[in-house]
């Protein structure tokens, strides 16, 4: 079966339709951890004749409930990068929209705004993201790989106190020809 679709307005076209599409940025800009986790609950009707849907705004949304520790690292209206690892390869650049009061178990709901990889991820709706504060590029190296040495960190950390340094913990030593 297959047949044109046709349209007067621009957009990016998906045959996927879960009711979720009458959700708008209004409804969450007063978001609560509450709001998150009754939008995860709910199960939107689908209208019987949708044949998908044509997305014409290139900014999308993603509302996540986190520790308000980790949301205190979040400036509102401040840049964050995000990382879908189950369903994007790299990660995408968001600004934060709204953050919630914390509530009584200290949870900050917090709604992201982003403007990129909207074809890779249109079909994402209930998923988890890593917001990722910093990073630190050099060899990655397999846990398997690694190595503490107790008397080694003792050292160290004695080494780190006179040098007026911060305690960095136990050094690493690397295992050669470990598996990756």
């Amino acid at each position: 079966w297959s047949s044109d679709v046709c349209s007067s307005d621009l957009g990016l076209f998906t045959s996927t339709t879960d009711g979720y599409e009458s959700l708008t940025p209004d409804m969450l800009e007063n978001l609560t951890p509450d709001g998150v986790d009754a939008l995860e609950r709910t199960t939107p009707a689908t209208p019987a004749n949708a044949i998908g849907k044509l997305v014409t705004a290139k900014k999308w949304y993603f509302a996540s409930v986190m520790n308000k520790a980790d949301a205190d690292r979040l400036n509102l209206n401040g840049s964050a990068t995000l990382d879908f690892p189950q369903h994007y390869t790299g990660t995408v650049s968001a600004t934060v929209m709204s953050k919630s009061e914390p509530d009584d178990s200290g949870k900050v709901a917090v709604v992201f705004a982003c403007n990129a990889a909207l074809s890779d991820t249109l079909a994402m709706r209930k998923t988890t993201a890593d917001v990722v504060y910093s990073e630190h590029t050099g060899l990655r190296v397999p846990l398997k790989a690694v190595h503490m040495d107790d008397d080694a960190g003792k050292e160290a950390a004695r080494h780190n106190q006179q040098k007026d340094k911060d305690k960095q913990g136990k050094p690493v030593f690397f295992l050669e020809g470990a598996a990756c």
